[in-house]
């Protein structure tokens, strides 16, 4: 099968969708600009068209963005539609969506040296449709910084005694800011662990009243992986515009223990509570009790870290959510 993917594409998560493909047996990866003229450089989604699924082109659009939102008219030129932060009210009411839950990642595909060149090729291929060159350009260099996949293949021993937490601060969503110092707080109470890290400082240097609650500034990925795969609990609640965030593929690949807030957006499977993760209503007393259940239950915090990262596998990772795509594909015929 080959996949044609828009070169104007912005590659800090479309990464993750063409590791999926590169996974998969006999597809062939080309950046083609001539099937998507009508398309612009954008940080949301990533167009491709599938050949070799029928005698027909099935044409995909993948949609990481972090609202519900969706341009029409690329709802309209797609077969599939396949979309990160989907709610059910959305996939009731348009056929073509698909649900792939929280399945982006910001990874780096290449090695380190190919990508500026590719940057520069696709540029070359699609610059006429590249409205901020700058933008683009600061993609690539942000996915040199980014992890390999094989960095959530490796999944660390957790610690009993020990609870790392990093958080960005959001200006405008004190639900989400409130729910991660409620974590932190019973992190604080629960007693027996030690607690590191908090809200990363933010460039501009405002705390919006959460100062005591801010953290050291950020180290690299590597270490950040590191300090959670020693995690005891970790803690998720949907992110700014009550999307799935990134942090929770990332947990769910590292199978570690997770204390959640109830998702707004959909998953391919629906998670089961205390057996995916624990849900929480986020209030200290709450989320401490939850953590307390964990702490003198060490078969319940073993079967969740288990079946996290088997959740992960079966449908969340590169591969699995390219399966899904093109089986979709080749339904819509």
């Amino acid at each position: 099968m080959i996949i044609r993917v828009d070169p104007s594409f912005d590659p800090l998560y479309s990464f993750y969708y063409l590791e999926g493909a590169g996974m998969l047996p006999d597809v062939r990866i080309i950046y083609d600009p001539k099937p998507f003229r009508a398309f612009k450089h954008t940080r949301d989604y990533v167009a491709m068209t599938f050949e070799g699924i029928g005698k027909e082109v099935r044409k995909v659009i993948i949609d990481f963005g972090d609202t519900r939102t969706f341009r029409k008219q690329v709802y309209d030129w797609a077969d599939v539609y396949a979309k990160v932060n989907l709610t059910p009210e959305d996939f009731d009411m348009y056929g073509k969506m698909l649900p792939i839950g929280p399945a982006s990642l910001g990874i780096r595909r290449l090695p380190k040296w190919i990508i500026p060149f590719l940057a520069l090729r696709n540029f070359l291929a699609a610059g006429s449709r590249i409205p901020s060159v700058a933008e683009y350009f600061s993609s690539y260099k942000a996915s040199l910084r980014r992890l390999k996949y094989d960095g959530y293949r490796e999944a660390q021993a957790s610690k009993p005694d020990y609870v790392h937490f990093v958080s960005t601060l959001w200006k405008d969503d004190k639900v989400a800011n409130d729910n991660r110092v409620h974590f932190m707080d019973a992190v604080k109470r629960a007693g027996g662990l030690r607690f590191e890290g908090g809200f990363a400082p933010r460039a501009d240097g405002q705390h919006f009243g959460y100062y005591p609650y801010i953290g050291a500034a950020f180290e690299s990925l590597e270490i950040y992986r590191q300090k959670i795969g020693r995690s005891f609990v970790v803690f998720n609640t949907p992110a700014v515009k009550q999307c799935h965030g990134w942090k929770l593929p990332e947990f769910m690949a590292w199978g570690k223990a997770i204390i959640s807030t109830p998702p707004v957006r959909m998953f391919p499977e629906p998670l089961v509570d205390g057996e995916h993760w624990l849900l929480t209503d986020g209030s200290v007393e709450d989320i401490e009790a939850k953590i307390r259940l964990l702490q003198s239950d060490p078969e319940l915090h073993a079967r969740l870290e288990k079946n996290a990262r088997a959740y992960f596998d079966q449908y969340l990772s590169p591969n699995a959510v390219m399966k899904r795509i093109i089986e979709r594909a080749g339904s819509a015929l």
